[in-house]
């Protein structure tokens, strides 16, 4: 059996291998150059698929292109520049702020995916399904587990446990059949690894923990949508799905907040403000002053470009067209454009002033 939704396929070529094991690559168009993700799915719901391509929902990516042939099916996807969750909570360099903003955002993904009709469980989310832009947009990813469930009452336990252990819900393991409680456990386990991670105060999060994993899916909120209004009623009103930058306006070196990066980043912010008023002898007055504040600017304009604040790099792009080393080509360009231009600024400074 084979079925194609177009012939586009057979214009990707693979750029690099993302996962081996799972049957993820990086590939490229070979008419417009975009760069997008290829999985080729033994398991899946070609419905589901189906209907995430007819019907896109923020905060997954996008299907461009699917096609299956002998019972396998090769998905062609949104590629998403970020970092997977499970890395962050490795590295454990997340803020309450900053966990209670991603299980908001996955809230709002869910509650699109359980409103669906009928609804689709996800049925596989844990860490390293989620991943986090540097805008701190959150996509989950992976819906080879997913399928629609039935509101019929004509449902059945479930015989194969699709999900992850130590994430999936007990019905996943035959005690029931999947449903949108399910996604809601999976959650609520994902919510207290986070955490852990991180040392944080779990008993001021304890109640809504308890009530996403509780074995009774009955005993569970009645829906993603509850949860979601618990959240943001429970002081989290802060966890709103966020286009800006997640740290704020913090300057590179205070965005983490660790005490060693903070006190080098202050050094040397420090530093370029005495440059400023750092007079060399052989000019004087308003010359030198002006040629050391704008010296100091590009310095400063270089380590604002050079981590990315805020997203300069990302002004006018598609995620799904970039890759890392387009990035710190643009990065170098831009640098350098900057040098040049304010070096014209300084000579003309100069020409129209002399040595004022």
């Amino acid at each position: 059996m084979s079925i194609s939704h177009s012939n586009e396929y057979l214009d990707y070529k693979t750029i690099a291998t993302l996962n081996q094991q799972h049957h993820i690559y990086l590939v490229q168009n070979t008419i417009s150059k975009q760069v997008f993700v290829k999985k080729e799915l033994t398991v899946y719901s070609l419905e589901v698929y189906q209907m995430l391509k007819e019907h896109p929902i923020f905060g997954i990516p996008k299907i461009v292109d699917y096609y299956e042939y002998n019972h396998k099916l090769t998905v062609i996807e949104e590629f998403i520049n970020g970092e997977l969750l499970c890395d962050k909570i490795e590295r454990g360099d997340m803020y309450e702020d900053d966990i209670c903003n991603y299980i908001y955002q996955l809230c709002e993904i869910l509650e699109q995916l359980h409103h669906n009709m009928p609804p689709i469980v996800h049925r596989d989310i844990k860490p390293s399904n989620v991943m986090i832009t540097t805008r701190g947009e959150v996509f989950l990813l992976d819906f080879n587990a997913a399928k629609f469930h039935s509101q019929q009452g004509n449902r059945t336990s479930d015989t194969v446990l699709l999900g992850t252990q130590g994430y999936a819900a007990p019905e996943q393991y035959g005690f029931g059949e999947s449903s949108p409680k399910t996604d809601i456990y999976s959650l609520g386990i994902l919510f207290k690894e986070c955490l852990d991670s991180i040392d944080a105060d779990e008993k001021k999060y304890e109640s809504i923990i308890n009530h996403c994993t509780r074995m009774d899916p009955l005993d569970r909120y009645a829906d993603i949508t509850e949860l979601k209004n618990q959240l943001f009623y429970f002081g989290t009103h802060r966890c709103e799905r966020k286009k800006e930058y997640g740290h704020g306006y913090a300057l590179p070196g205070f965005r983490t907040h660790k005490p060693w990066r903070m006190f080098f980043a202050g050094f040397v912010y420090l530093i370029l403000l005495v440059l400023i008023f750092t007079v060399e002898e052989k000019e004087t007055g308003m010359i030198s002053y002006l040629g050391n504040f704008f010296v100091v600017l590009w310095i400063f304009l270089t380590i604002l470009i050079t981590f990315n604040y805020r997203g300069i790099l990302d002004i006018g792009r598609k995620s799904n067209v970039q890759v890392q080393k387009k990035r710190v080509i643009r990065g170098i360009i831009f640098n350098f454009a900057l040098l040049v231009l304010i070096g014209m600024i300084l000579a003309g400074i100069k020409n129209v002033f002399g040595t004022v």
